[in-house]
């Protein structure tokens, strides 16, 4: 641990002493922001009187927050492993709050993200802003506590394949895309205790859900409140269907049974939580979600 606190030490102190221009290049090339965002910088005084300089994402990124920001790839993946295992060196104990507005990605970069907020010990409290789909529902979905934002949206759905070329090799990525499939199953059952096969009825299509449908389903604990409520908000029925509703009947009926049979607790195909949770807040370019 002295080792990896001094090797820390050495490449903060390497970044510190870089022009702001070339902490700013680092900062785009190796963070999940999309290439063509202007990345804010705030300054801090630090005691003495010396004034730092950050960029937005490293000054988050002390407050123990990270975020994923567009498409799930090989960059983000890396990018917010390291930021896991930093944050969990640090301090064990401290939640990491992982913000998410991801439309999806690489389902293997994806796994590296879901496999190290598994394996660290720092719980890691998602966030959903947005829009969570695909790998970015997975990923919200995996963390300690999960909310999403009041006008967020949530999509599950199966992986595609992508083949191409020879049948053989079509067959054996076939067989690589079933063995995908069903560790992303395994992972929706167990994060929130739906039978394996109501899983994969709801991954056989596009799903969208809301946030309230996302906590029918146990996707996420709560919703995150407005701390400044609209002025004519109690005017408001969240609940009604919207005036040109065209939802998939059967999405709907299987929601609300999923739904009826994790509160009444009757069915022994649907898991008990040990504990009540609060409701306030192919390869490397391989299959795609």
């Amino acid at each position: 641990m002295e080792k990896q606190n001094t090797n820390l030490d050495v490449v903060k102190s390497l970044f510190e002493n870089l022009s702001a221009k070339d902490q700013e290049s680092f900062i785009k090339e190796n963070t999940s922001a999309p290439s063509n965002t202007v990345i804010p910088t705030v300054e801090e005084q630090e005691p003495g009187g010396v004034m730092k300089r950050w960029d937005l994402f490293s000054r988050l990124l002390s407050d123990r927050i990270i975020r994923l920001d567009g498409e799930v790839n090989g960059a983000m993946a890396a990018v917010a492993q390291a930021s896991l295992q930093f944050l969990d060196a640090q301090d064990k104990t401290k939640p990491i709050r992982m913000i998410i507005n991801s439309p999806g990605g690489s389902v293997l970069d994806g796994l590296v993200i879901y496999d190290t907020m598994r394996e660290i010990e720092s719980p890691v409290h998602t966030q959903g802003y947005g829009l969570m789909a695909s790998m970015g529902s997975l990923l919200l979905v995996g963390g300690d506590k999960r909310y999403a934002s009041q006008n967020s949206s949530i999509m599950i759905h199966a992986i595609a394949s992508g083949t191409q070329g020879k049948i053989q090799d079509q067959e054996v990525s076939l067989e690589n895309t079933d063995r995908l499939y069903k560790i992303l199953a395994d992972i929706y059952v167990a994060h929130t205790g739906i039978a394996e096969e109501k899983v994969y009825e709801l991954l056989e299509r596009d799903n969208w859900l809301s946030p309230e449908e996302g906590v029918k389903l146990n996707l996420i604990d709560g919703i995150i409140p407005h701390k400044k409520p609209a002025p004519f908000a109690h005017m408001v029925n969240r609940n009604a269907p919207p005036k040109r509703e065209k939802f998939n009947e059967k999405s709907k009926k299987l929601i609300d049974e999923i739904y009826q049979e994790r509160t009444k607790g009757n069915d022994n195909d649907v898991a008990t939580p040990a504990a009540s949770k609060t409701t306030t807040p192919a390869q490397k370019n391989g299959p795609k979600r």
